[in-house]
């Protein structure tokens, strides 16, 4: 599962995505604005739906809203939670965030309340450069990783490249995931399962 917080986003475009693979297809949907005109209070909402081909117990929903403070120079403070399969957990969290013609950066620490409380850190990168008057390179990684004091309870990397065109972005994407099983109990017993999905991807941003 991951958490998907993005105070950055609030600076750009609203956006939707499907990306198929050889496994799942999922689609994402990207909602923020301002409370009001020059208020530094926004809200940020990410939704994603995921649908096993073979498997719908393995089917994921997740919906994740905060509130959002800007501090200056790029800081934030942010609050709010998730739903998921499992139920409902409160978030609280850091960021920092950078934008220029190029490049988007977002990089925030956060701590999920709830049964079981976690910490989680969130990396955003996108790269985006001219390629002709009407298409630029598209690139864009995300890493998230998830963990208690005691033990690491899963990571997850997302990769898209591919074309911009406008308002349209599609290529080829790559879903990655580590998540850890124990043969005996003990942070030193885990052993770490990669999974991997490749395929393609197309998003509309508004």
């Amino acid at each position: 599962m991951i958490s998907f917080f993005w105070f950055g986003a609030l600076k750009a475009q609203n956006a939707a995505e499907v990306f198929a693979n050889e496994e799942n297809i999922s689609h994402e949907i990207w909602l923020s604005g301002f409370l009001q005109d020059s208020s530094k209070f926004s809200f940020f909402n990410y939704t994603r739906f995921k649908v096993d081909y073979n498997d719908s117990k393995s089917n994921q929903f997740l919906s994740y809203s905060t509130l959002n403070y800007e501090l200056g120079k790029g800081f934030g403070i942010a609050s709010g939670g998730y739903i998921t399969n499992q139920g409902f957990a409160p978030v609280v969290a850091l960021s920092y965030f950078y934008q220029d013609d190029t490049w988007q950066f977002n990089v925030f620490p956060s701590y999920v309340f709830g049964n079981n409380e976690t910490i989680e850190i969130f990396l955003f990168a996108q790269y985006r450069s001219k390629l002709t008057n009407k298409f630029r390179l598209f690139s864009q990684l995300i890493i998230n990783t998830n963990f208690t004091f005691d033990q690491h309870n899963f990571s997850e990397q997302n990769l898209r490249i591919g074309l911009d065109y406008r308002s349209f972005k599609f290529g080829i994407g790559a879903d990655l995931t580590q998540v850890p099983t124990f043969e005996n109990e003990g942070f030193h017993s885990q052993k770490t399962v990669l999974n991997h999905n490749i395929g393609l991807f197309i998003r509309k941003e508004f």
